[in-house]
């Protein structure tokens, strides 16, 4: 029997690749019409990253990681909400680079691979990982082999194979425990982490004639709303529980429809949207963290003031 070498899948966008992705007809009739149909740049950099378009002095980073809606593809380099973000920091005087590391079809588990592989020594403890819990876990959770399945998407092994027996933690009770798992690495390796709901197009079924056509019938789209909403829920959740901060993206754009092109991602409108308010959470975030910092700064300057003054006595 012949022997086949196999490998653990590391998601990233190719290093120092450019590509121009244009979607395909069957893509297009999947939107709402709000996405344009052209070809949209993909530029990795030397490190694999989904490069932001700005040209900025470097700084200590902060590494947005997800799936496509994090990656962004079918937007404009600069328009990604990414790149509007870094500009919006620097804006403000946060002197960060902003590393995208979404990638389409990469689940909590594939991120956490990431994390462990390439993020943490990239990041250490100047820098910050923005984790979004994936909306592609939607698509596994319950089905066969759940985040170790086979299928060539989704799984975690290359060469795929087909799981023999239904997995044994195939719910929710295993995204928490991987998302569980992404706190423990970075706080054992002292990594800022900040953890993010990735938001998704939701409505009262019938109001939004768009999603009630794609998740027919009825019963389909309450199951799988009901599924993304605990998906969206459960950054915060393990958040309060493990003291770690949290953003839900999702309540950023709930019930605001007219911001996504299809059911999962945004179109420009959105993108732009989502920049702004996201933007202003997590400089929240950002100050909390230097607070200390300038305290300690002023209480090392107050010393040796006081200092001064007793020596000029």
């Amino acid at each position: 029997m012949a022997r086949t070498k196999r490998t653990i899948r590391l998601k990233e966008i190719a290093p120092n690749s450019y590509s121009e992705k244009t979607p395909a007809p069957q893509y297009m009739q999947r939107t709402d019409g709000s996405l344009e149909l052209k070809a949209y740049v993909a530029r990795g950099d030397d490190r694999g990253f989904l490069r932001t378009g700005n040209q900025l002095v470097a700084g200590p980073p902060i590494v947005f990681m997800g799936g496509s809606f994090v990656e962004s593809m079918y937007a404009d380099e600069d328009k990604r909400f990414v790149s509007q973000i870094e500009r919006r920091l620097h804006a403000k005087g946060y002197g960060y680079r902003c590393l995208n590391a979404g990638y389409s079809g990469s689940t909590t588990l594939h991120s956490f691979n990431v994390l462990v592989n390439k993020i943490l020594p990239i990041v250490r403890e100047a820098g910050t990982v923005v984790f979004f819990l994936p909306q592609t876990d939607s698509f596994i959770v319950g089905t066969k082999g759940s985040y170790w399945n086979g299928t060539k998407r989704f799984a975690t092994l290359l060469p795929a194979d087909e799981p023999s027996e239904q997995s044994g933690w195939n719910d929710l009770h295993a995204t928490r425990a991987i998302l569980r798992l992404v706190v423990a690495a970075c706080k054992n390796f002292g990594v800022d982490l900040v953890l993010a709901a990735s938001p998704f197009r939701d409505a009262p079924h019938g109001d939004d004639p768009y999603l009630a056509n794609k998740l027919r019938p009825a019963e389909r789209y309450e199951r799988v709303q009901a599924l993304r909403a605990e998906l969206a829920h459960m950054p915060c959740s393990v958040g309060r529980e493990s003291a770690v901060p949290a953003i839900d993206g999702h309540a950023l754009l709930s019930g605001q429809a007219q911001y996504f092109y299809d059911d999962l991602h945004l179109n420009d409108e959105g993108q732009q949207m989502f920049a702004e308010s996201f933007a202003t959470e997590l400089m929240k975030h950002l100050e909390r963290r230097r607070r200390p910092i300038w305290s300690a700064r002023k209480r090392r300057l107050k010393r040796f003031v006081k200092r001064m003054i007793v020596r000029k006595r």
